[in-house]
């Protein structure tokens, strides 16, 4: 089992019509939510089981998204450490992305420069 190696996922659609968003994920963290006004949350989802793990099932779950919402989608290694609890990332990703948000440029500049300091 040395060479046993996985990888984790998260699918999303969105119907730019209706602004609903749909998301399912297997065994990928929660992608974080920017309102409109700044407000910023990680989304509640069923994380479910990596792809190949048996008895595997995913959960697809809906949100209406407010005009000018901001989802942010990341890697485990943004907010992974090794000496500390990955809540600890986690509250740090989300604390960057706190406030009003004008592009997704500015989402990522924030990220990189307030979201991995450790």
């Amino acid at each position: 089992m040395e060479d046993l190696h996985f990888t984790t996922c998260v699918v999303a659609r969105l119907d730019p019509s209706t602004r609903r968003l749909c998301l399912a994920t297997a065994g990928h963290l929660a992608p974080v939510l920017v309102a409109p006004g700044g407000a910023a949350w990680l989304l509640e989802l069923d994380p479910g089981l990596p792809p190949g793990v048996g008895g595997a099932h995913i959960v697809e779950q809906t949100h209406d998204l407010e005009p000018g919402s901001l989802l942010m989608f990341y890697t485990v290694g943004l907010v992974e450490c090794r000496d500390a609890p990955i809540s600890d990332g986690l509250d740090r990703l989300v604390g960057a992305l706190s406030g009003p948000v004008t592009s997704a440029d500015e989402a990522c500049d924030r990220v990189l420069r307030d979201g991995t300091r450790r």
